[in-house]
Order: C-alpha cells, then sequence, then structure tokens
C-alpha cells in the first residue's frame, strides 16, 4: 500500500486526515498530562510528539482556544475548588 492509498483509505475511512488525527491525539494527551501536574509544559511538548515548545503552544491555543500555560492555570484553579 502507498503512502498516498492509505491517507485516501484513512480520510475515507475515519472522516479525518492522519495529520489532523494524530494533531488531536497529541492534544488530548497533554491535556491529561497538564491536569495530572507531574511534568513541565516543555516536557509535555517533547513526550507527545511536538518538536518544539513554540509549535506546541501555537498548535495547542488553535486547537483548545488557550495557550497551555493558561489552560494549566484553569485547570488547577478548577481543582483546588
Amino acid at each position: 500500500m502507498t503512502a498516498n492509498h492509505l491517507s485516501y483509505v484513512f480520510k475515507t475511512q475515519l472522516g479525518v486526515t492522519i495529520h489532523n488525527y494524530l494533531k488531536h491525539v497529541r492534544i488530548e494527551q497533554a491535556k491529561l498530562r497538564i491536569f495530572q501536574g507531574s511534568q513541565n509544559l516543555t516536557e509535555i511538548a517533547e513526550d507527545v510528539g511536538f518538536s518544539s515548545i513554540h509549535l506546541f503552544s501555537r498548535t495547542f491555543k488553535a486547537n483548545v482556544g488557550v495557550m497551555p500555560s493558561k489552560f494549566a492555570a484553569i485547570d488547577s484553579t478548577s481543582i483546588n475548588k
């Protein structure tokens, strides 16, 4: 199976590109790790597969609506209540 055919089949079956699916999975994993609070954002970005904290922050904000640091602050505030 060629890469193009795999991409076509993936999008046809799941309705999303491989790239967007992986991005979604990475962001969801990052949100869980932020919630756990045992790693800093740079470690989380690296662990979930981003090449830099800058790319991670930009992608996170585009998908979640807030920067990861703001998400962490909001999340920790809601936990402490």
